[in-house]
């Protein structure tokens, strides 16, 4: 992690008086090689000092006034909203997990610390996780997606792997090539992150490779696929452009999570409230109680939950042979569910499922097997008084709502 620091400088300032400053800011075992002569006197020094660590090789760089230092080492990640950030404590400990966990802890802190931070972060691993699993939220509502990458070879070790940086070091205005200082190692339509350009447009944001002639240029489209983006250079030789791979974050979407809200608060449901029910590609369609439990309608099959607080919560799968097709087909009759499934219509209670519709199975089968526009347009209603199950199904192919009207009654047993 390192600190950024600024160095006012007066006319009367030496060169020794800036070496000693930067050796302050560092341990006492800091030391420095390098051109102390060329100093600005009418600007300022800005220079990289890593908290309790080593640093070396201090340079002047090819801003006028401007230092680089070398070597960095561990910051002890106790200075976070930095300039830089913050300084994120790297773990020596001798255990891999113990160091991964308290290294990610850090990060989460320093993270959550940034004034200017786009996100909040969240450590995630618990007792039973690998170490070091972390979730990035955006810090407001708007649906924009962040980018996530990192600075230098360690891509890696991140899972899922994460985007590296690459510096690019000039751009040639009359092909519209942007030229890296090393292989950029990117294909065609891959998406890229540009920031800290000097070029018209400013480079700002997500772009596109639209061609890559060699392994050092390519050119950049707005959209994937799109025409060639017209980029204009400065007269200068070296337009100081970082851009990198990206990670694009997306809203996290958990269609077969089953949230809870707090114990006699029906309107406050934390993020953490919540059951996995079956598989994630199966989204759940209906949430039906009972007496004694809850049941959770997908299009795999019927799951059961139940418990009597969060500590005793289970599910399970209760039928996978009979999932839901429709779910506005569903109706609750003498504490019993009925609905549209592909055996037909189906009734779930506590003490098991079976299918009731065998009596009109052709009528059903022929809007259901033929092409009728069912899974919207069929309807359920439960009618207790009625002592009836209504559903109401199209009749033709066209039909947006249901036309015709089957009634079963549960005591009779009969349509």
């Amino acid at each position: 992690g390192a600190i950024l620091i600024r160095v006012d400088i007066s006319s009367d300032v030496t060169a020794t008086d800036i070496s000693d400053a930067i050796k302050t800011a560092c341990d006492a075992n800091s030391s420095f090689v390098g051109d102390f002569t060329t100093i600005d006197n009418t600007g300022s020094v800005t220079f990289l000092a890593i908290k309790n660590g080593t640093c070396t090789d201090a340079t002047v760089n090819s801003v006028v006034g401007a230092w680089a230092l070398g070597s960095i080492t561990q910051g002890d990640g106790f200075e976070y909203d930095t300039s830089d950030g913050g300084d994120i404590l790297l773990s020596s400990l001798s255990s891999v997990a113990s160091s991964i966990d308290e290294t990610a802890r850090s990060l989460v802190r320093a993270i959550n610390q940034d004034s200017n931070g786009i996100c909040y972060a969240y450590y995630l691993s618990g007792p039973e996780d690998l170490p070091g699993i972390i979730r990035l939220e955006a810090r407001n509502l708007s649906d924009e997606a962040f980018y996530t990458g990192v600075i230098g070879s360690i891509g890696s070790k991140f899972n899922p792997t994460q985007p590296e940086t690459v510096t690019g070091s000039s751009i040639v205005a009359s092909t519209d090539l942007i030229t890296t200082g090393s292989a950029h190692g990117f294909s065609v339509n891959d998406l890229i992150y540009i920031y800290n350009t000097d070029s018209t447009p400013a480079l700002l944001g997500a772009y596109y490779i639209k061609t890559a002639p060699s392994s050092t240029t390519f050119t950049l489209s707005e959209t994937e696929g799109g025409s060639t983006l017209d980029i204009t250079a400065d007269s200068s030789s070296n337009h100081g452009i970082f851009f990198a791979t990206t990670e694009v974050t997306s809203n996290e979407e958990n269609p077969h999570y089953l949230y809870y809200s707090k114990s006699e608060q029906p309107e406050a449901v934390p993020i953490v409230n919540f059951i996995p029910i079956g598989s994630k590609n199966s989204p759940i369609e209906r949430i039906v109680p009972l007496r004694d439990a809850l049941y959770v309608l997908k299009t795999e099959g019927i799951y059961q939950v139940t418990g009597t607080d969060p500590s005793n919560f289970s599910s399970f799968l209760y039928d996978d042979t009979k999932g839901i097709i429709a779910p506005d087909s569903v109706g609750v009759v003498n504490n019993q569910i009925y609905f549209l499934s592909e055996s037909g219509v189906t009734r779930v209670s506590d003490t098991g499922t079976d299918v009731v519709s065998r009596e009109i199975e052709d009528s059903i089968l022929g809007v259901t097997k033929s092409g009728f526009n069912f899974r919207t347009a069929s309807v359920g209603v439960g009618y207790e008084t009625d002592r009836a199950y209504m559903l109401w199904l199209p009749t033709t192919s066209s039909d947006t709502t249901g036309t015709q009207s089957y009634r079963y009654n549960p005591f009779n047993d009969t349509w």
